[in-house]
């Protein structure tokens, strides 16, 4: 299980040692809080696409692509490099 505030102090760490620009870096982490908080809301197995299309509907202006990278940094963060389909069932979020 994750708390979502450490997970997120974890991902932009990782963002930052990849050295992204920091307005991308700021960006995958509020998408990456808005896809926290989507995942929470009951939802226990959401295709990729729906996280998707949520993500370019709250975090304008952002690209299908951008939030795509965004959610796959995250997944590769938590050791997760299998396709990309659905959200991994280990990964647990819960609030903290």
């Amino acid at each position: 299980m994750y708390n979502p505030n450490e997970l997120l102090t974890r991902f932009r760490k990782y963002l930052q040692a990849e050295q992204l620009a920091k307005s991308t870096v700021e960006q995958y982490c509020c998408m990456t809080k808005y896809f926290l908080n989507y995942h929470k809301c009951g939802a226990d197995r959401i295709s990729t696409s729906q996280i998707i299309s949520y993500l370019v509907t709250i975090s304008s202006p952002v690209s299908r692509k951008q939030a795509r990278a965004a959610i796959a940094k995250l997944y590769f963060m938590l050791g997760n490099h299998q396709k990309m389909n659905k959200v991994p069932a280990h990964v647990g979020f819960y609030a903290g």
